[in-house]
């Protein structure tokens, strides 16, 4: 039996938007960076619709733009599949706790995990206030610049995050953090088991700042973090105490969740 047809037939009522997207993510991949001009051409397209679709893309972390306003491969391109089960039952157990959640507090939450020194966001429950961060399912980051990554990561030993970040195989993943790095975020970790959550000011984008908790299972085996994320502008909400304490609440709530269900995942690996 092969995994792959010899022979792969068009759909009967193809979505020239999507395909056109799909499109553009194995140029991306396989011819390397594009300019609109460039993707317009290729898809026989208008520079405007090009612009859409890219625009999409980097919204969704398949492609960025550099300073010459060339488009290149975003670090979703390469990303493998998680290919854990668990992950869509961890998201149902969460999802009416992180609601609840963004109703008390009026600002977006967000369910996460970490996969090696990155974390992938599974879950986001947007607030209906206008200017609430948006959706950020799907998205890669590096864990260090998350809040919810940092507080994943403070569930390791000292000996783990420096394999994870400054070990051989962080070179060949290129997670690597010099010396002067590493041992910055071991006091921001220190900083995180003090407090029991992470902060991000900034950090994973310019103008978006978070507080996470880590969510643990029924072997208190950190799994995944939730969050609160808010736009920097409105930060000052972050520092009171009745948005700590509503996280808090929630992260309890999902962590009864997981138990009662006898919900186990993986740690993060």
């Amino acid at each position: 039996m092969r995994d792959v047809p010899l022979r792969r037939e068009a759909p009967s009522y193809p979505i020239a938007s999507v395909d056109h997207a799909l499109t553009l993510i194995q140029l991306l991949r396989d011819t390397g960076p594009l300019r609109v001009a460039d993707a317009a051409s290729e898809l026989g397209v208008a520079h405007s619709t090009a612009h859409r679709l890219l625009g999409m893309l980097v919204f969704r972390d398949f492609a960025f733009q550099d300073e010459e306003r060339r488009y290149h491969p975003g670090p979703a391109v390469g990303q493998r599949p998680i290919g854990q089960p668990w992950t869509r039952e961890l998201c149902r157990l969460a999802r009416p706790h992180l609601e609840r959640l963004t109703d008390r507090v009026g600002e977006t939450s967000n369910l996460m995990i970490r996969v090696g020194a990155r974390v992938r966001f599974l879950l986001t429950v947007r607030s209906l206030d206008g200017g609430a961060v948006g959706d950020r399912r799907g998205i890669v980051l590096p864990a260090i610049y998350t809040a919810g990554g940092r507080a994943m990561l403070a569930s390791l030993s000292p000996a783990s995050v420096e394999t994870l970040l400054g070990g051989e195989r962080a070179g060949r993943s290129g997670d690597a953090l010099p010396e002067s790095e590493r041992a910055r975020l071991r006091r921001e970790l220190a900083a995180v088991r003090s407090s029991g959550y992470a902060r991000n000011l900034d950090d994973s984008e310019l103008g978006l700042s978070a507080l996470a908790m880590p969510v643990r299972d029924g072997e208190t085996r950190v799994v995944a973090a939730v969050a609160v994320a808010v736009r920097s502008s409105r930060v000052a909400r972050m520092r009171s105490g009745r948005v700590v304490e509503e996280l808090r609440s929630c992260r309890d709530a999902v962590e009864d969740a997981l138990a009662a269900e006898g919900f186990h995942g993986s740690g993060g690996h």
